[in-house]
């Protein structure tokens, strides 16, 4: 017994006719007819009888309409106490967001629609990436080369994203759309500096590629990064994914590096299943699924 065929019966007991009743069901009268005639067949009774082109209830459907009525009515009380203890009762989840930052925001947003239950805490600041204690995060975006910090989570490559150059609109590269490396080794750079041994990922792309980058600043934030190369002090590199936030500002242009090398693996990382909560596997499991990502990779 379903809860649709109590429904669909206690309709049909209203309008007394089946056509009508699958017209306002959106259903083929065939089809509300075989789910009435099963649902006699579980109880073993008739529960209409046919009078001209009306269909009315005998004796026993009457009986069993007043007990059907009573059950949806407490199934319906129920589900508003649960729908408004649901409302009531909020969930907060701890995001690491260091870098591709657009690529999950869109996700964000499609999950909050969803569950207007949950809230978020949201970290983007990759500067103190290795300072952070990550047990405190149910999920982290994070590039691949930071990877060794985060050993008890389960990692994910999610896409591969180009870097790319930043210089002021004033610079002499600012009128090219792509450059190349070698034509960057006179130049002065900002580097984002993670810590005291760590700087950003291009500076080291550099030097593999033969030559090491004169470092005029180093900076903990994409603020200050992006407004040193704004008042034309030097050029920088950025990943992709933060372009939008670095095209925001008119003095700024942005170019493509004709190098394949210069290029980072960006991860995706979930708590180990025994460590996460109920709603950090159900975020967990909504985002692979809008990122498209097999668990088993």
């Amino acid at each position: 017994m379903e809860l649709n065929q109590l429904k669909y019966f206690v309709l049909i007991a209203e309008l007394q006719n089946l056509s009508k009743a699958a017209e306002k069901l959106n259903i083929s009268q065939p089809s509300l007819s075989k789910s009435i005639s099963r649902l006699e067949k579980e109880l073993g009774t008739p529960l209409f009888d046919r009078i001209g082109k009306r269909i009315v209830l005998n004796e026993q459907g009457r009986m069993f309409l007043t007990g059907v009525q009573e059950a949806l009515q407490g199934i319906e009380d129920i589900t508003a106490v649960v729908g408004n203890f649901s409302k009531e009762y909020r969930v907060r989840l701890n995001l690491g967001i260091f870098c591709s930052q657009s690529l999950i925001i869109s996700c964000l947003q499609e999950f909050a629609n969803k569950h207007d239950n949950v809230d978020f805490n949201i970290n983007c600041n990759i500067a103190s990436i290795e300072h952070l204690d990550t047990d405190y995060f149910d999920m982290m975006i994070y590039p691949l080369d930071a990877d060794a910090g985060f050993k008890k989570y389960k990692g994910h490559v999610i896409t591969h994203e180009r870097f790319k150059l930043v210089v002021n609109k004033k610079h002499p590269l600012a009128g090219q759309k792509t450059v190349k490396i070698e034509d960057l080794q006179e130049e002065q750079f900002v580097f984002i500096q993670h810590s005291r041994r760590r700087i950003e990922q291009p500076y080291h792309l550099c030097v593999r590629w033969g030559f090491k980058p004169r470092i005029k600043y180093t900076t903990n934030s994409l603020e200050s990064h992006r407004q040193i190369i704004a008042y034309n002090l030097a050029i920088g590199f950025i990943a992709e994914g933060n372009a939008e936030f670095y095209s925001s500002n008119p003095e700024l242009v942005i170019l493509d590096i004709n190098d394949g090398l210069f290029v980072q693996t960006v991860m995706i990382g979930f708590k180990r299943e025994k460590h996460l909560s109920e709603t950090a596997k159900l975020f967990r499991d909504f985002i692979m699924d809008h990122i498209q990502i097999s668990p088993g990779k």
